[in-house]
């Protein structure tokens, strides 16, 4: 397990939960109305890094408006979204331009 993964990822986890919880508290209505498999929607909250599936990630991220805590986790941890191809599914130019700059 890469622990630097998962504790750099909890606080995100976290907030996407949370962000998910205000539009539907009941994970598997939210699931269900959105295409969402329940166990890839927790490995996700749950700050499981390796299990992720970048795919529904970005879904995920897309259908709870939480694209800019996505782009300012990508930022915050470069190293742990490219090694676990994170920073690769958010298709913004100017993001990799933003972290380019911080390097």
């Amino acid at each position: 397990m890469d622990a630097t993964a998962v504790v750099s990822f909890k606080p995100l986890a976290n907030l996407l939960k949370n962000k998910r919880t205000e539009i539907n508290g009941d994970l598997r209505a939210f699931c269900k109305s959105n295409g969402f498999t329940q166990y890839k929607i927790k490995y996700i909250e749950e700050s499981s890094v390796r299990n992720l599936d970048r795919d529904i990630l970005a879904k995920y991220v897309r259908t709870i408006n939480a694209e800019k805590e996505m782009k300012d986790w990508i930022l915050k941890y470069p190293n742990v979204a490219k090694k676990y191809k994170i920073d690769t599914m958010i298709g913004d130019r100017s993001l990799k331009a933003n972290r380019a700059n911080l390097i």
